[in-house]
C-alpha cells in the first residue's frame, strides 16, 4: 500500500486481512491468534493480535525510523523499545468513547483498558487524528494528556471539504 520515496522502505505490517481488500502489500502476522470476543469484549483479542505483530517485528527488523500505530495505543510502549524509533500513533475516535459502560461489572471491566489507553496513547511521539472535532473530543476524552499538554496534530483529509460550501446543479 505504501510507495518507496526518496531511498525510503517502507513496511506495512497487519495482524488481519480480508481478501476484499484487494491485493496485500503488507506482511500479515498474527492470524493464528484468536480474533473473536474470548467471552467478554474483542479489546483483549484485538490487543493479542497487535502485540503478537510487534513482536514480530522488533525480532525480524533490526531497524526503523519511524512507525506509524493506526487505532491501537497498547503496542506504543513496546515500538518505543527500540530507542532510535520516532512513534506516531493516529487516533480514529477515542475507543473509551465507542465501549458501552452502561453496567457496574461493565465499568470495572472497562476501567484499566480506559486507563491503558489514555497512558499508552501518550507515549507516542506525536498523535494525529483527521479533525479539529476528534482533537476537541480526544481532549475531552482524555483529560490527563491535554492537562500535559499533550495535544494530536490535525492531519486534513485529502477530500476538498470547501466544494461542499456552494450549492451546484446536478444534471
Amino acid at each position: 500500500m505504501f510507495r518507496e520515496l526518496k531511498g525510503m522502505h517502507p513496511l506495512e505490517t497487519t495482524s488481519a486481512y480480508e481478501p476484499r481488500w484487494g491485493d496485500l502489500s503488507s506482511k500479515l502476522y498474527g492470524v493464528m491468534v484468536a480474533n473473536q470476543d474470548w467471552g467478554v469484549e474483542r479489546v483483549a483479542s484485538v490487543a493479542c493480535r497487535c502485540i503478537f505483530v510487534v513482536v514480530c517485528v522488533l525480532f525480524m527488523w533490526p531497524s526503523f525510523n519511524v512507525v506509524l500505530v493506526d487505532q491501537v495505543s497498547v503496542v506504543i510502549p513496546l515500538m518505543k523499545l527500540k530507542k532510535s524509533t520516532k512513534v506516531v500513533f493516529y487516533c480514529h475516535f477515542p475507543d473509551l468513547l465507542l465501549a458501552q459502560h452502561i453496567t457496574i461489572l461493565w465499568q470495572i471491566y472497562r476501567k484499566p483498558i480506559d486507563f491503558i489507553e489514555e497512558v499508552t496513547t501518550g507515549m507516542a511521539d506525536l498523535i494525529m487524528d483527521n479533525s479539529r472535532f476528534i482533537a476537541s473530543t480526544f481532549a475531552g476524552t482524555f483529560k490527563h494528556l491535554h492537562a500535559r499538554g499533550i495535544k494530536p496534530s490535525v492531519l486534513y483529509p485529502a477530500v476538498n471539504v470547501e466544494q461542499f460550501d456552494k450549492p451546484h446543479a446536478f444534471k
